[in-house]
């Protein structure tokens, strides 16, 4: 389960359109201690940067599906070797 706890637009360009290609990079720096940090950068075509974006977040395991969730990524893990 999770939740946004803030999140942000900081535009720097308006000289772009919209209906036109663009770029979404988006990177998550850090996740520690059920929580979570995402940003972004939007690019047009041309490479111009147009807007930055950041979001944190909350991330909560519900016990009862943990150990299911633990399994699973077992079988996963041993299938890929």
């Amino acid at each position: 389960m999770g939740t946004s706890l803030d999140h942000s637009i900081f535009y720097y360009s308006d000289d772009f359109d919209c209906s036109d290609w663009i770029l979404y990079v988006m990177t998550s720096p850090v996740s520690n201690n059920g929580r979570g940090v995402a940003t972004g950068h939007l690019y047009t075509r041309a490479g111009a940067l147009i807007a930055v974006t950041t979001q944190e977040g909350l991330v909560r395991i519900d016990p009862a599906r943990f150990e299911e969730a633990q399994q699973e990524q077992e079988k996963f893990l041993k299938a890929r070797l």
